[in-house]
């Protein structure tokens, strides 16, 4: 039995995030069907990305790597240390490390993992406050990730964000999706719902944004996709989106190379994943995302 084949265990992790977290897996599910669920090339998720000191660690966290994953690490292990974190049936984490070629792979309990890095405590696991836990939003993305099929999947991811990364790293951030272009080459996809400032731009974490720089800088192609919410309406839920009109709802994409942040400024608390913080962010001009494409449940091609 794995530790999450409890339901009620699933529920629990999940509940303890802030609404628009858990949204965000709705939309990214959103995209994965209309884009990636029948390419010929694969796809990949779970990939985090964490600085401890002098040492900043990619994660991949799946209990089995697929050929995209593998070929992600290599792309990365002369620049970075890469782990796999599988997650046992008693609740810890085991790290197997993804080296370089020839070199040994390691196994290491989470305690060696924390020992290993000589990882502090900054604080204790992620609960985000009450006024960014909405539970009636919070109870739709979970009755979303039930019928999906995702529930297990999107509480193991939540377990090792809250309970790992978040109390032994100053910050971490995520990488949506990975997939292949029409030339075989990776790319690094960004998937949000949102819409633009009244200054015009969209806004890119910064952690997030530095991190997909470097990925750029190994030549990798990053990919900024945004569901966009064209009633800008703040309080616009992914769920109250899916009702609105089906001709005005569309995906805006946009490439990011270096050079196209305007400028670095701070966001409101309430949107950092704990509702705490003021959370700095790069601002992005919305006619960067030149290109549309409809939003359709059907299965769509999209030429990266």
């Amino acid at each position: 039995m794995s530790y999450f084949d409890s339901e009620q265990r699933a529920v629990k992790q999940v509940l303890r995030d802030k609404n628009t977290i858990l949204e965000g897996y709705v939309t990214e599910y959103l995209f994965e069907q209309q884009f990636l669920a029948n390419r010929s090339n694969s796809f990949t998720q779970g990939w985090w990305c964490a600085r401890a000191k002098d040492h900043q660690i990619f994660f991949v966290v799946k209990q089995e790597v697929n050929d995209i994953d593998k070929e992600f690490a290599c792309c990365l292990t002369s620049h970075y240390d890469i782990w796999q974190a599988k997650l046992s049936n008693s609740g810890t984490w085991e790290f197997v490390s993804i080296p370089n070629t020839g070199a040994t792979t390691r196994i290491l309990s989470e305690d060696q993992f924390v020992s290993e890095y000589a990882l502090p405590t900054f604080r204790s696991s992620l609960l985000a406050t009450n006024d960014v836990r909405d539970i009636d939003r919070q109870n739709k993305c979970i009755a979303f990730f039930k019928n999906n099929g995702i529930l297990r999947k999107v509480a193991t991811e939540r377990y090792f964000a809250d309970d790992f990364l978040f109390r032994h790293f100053p910050s971490a951030v995520n990488v949506d999706f990975i997939t292949k272009n029409k030339d075989s080459e990776l790319c690094v996809l960004e998937v949000k719902f949102k819409f633009e400032t009244r200054a015009g731009k969209f806004g890119v974490d910064s952690g997030q944004y530095h991190m997909l720089t470097q990925l750029h800088d190994l030549g990798i192609q990053i990919h900024h996709i945004i569901l966009y919410n064209f009633t800008k309406q703040k309080d616009l839920t992914i769920f109250g989106f899916l009702t609105t009109n089906d001709a005005s709802r569309h995906w805006k994409i946009g490439r990011l190379t270096h050079g196209v942040a305007a400028y670095e400024t701070i966001a409101p608390r309430y949107t950092s994943i704990d509702g705490k913080k003021l959370q700095p962010y790069f601002a992005l001009d919305k006619k960067l995302f030149s290109k549309s494409v409809l939003f359709s449940p059907g299965n769509t091609c999209l030429d990266f």
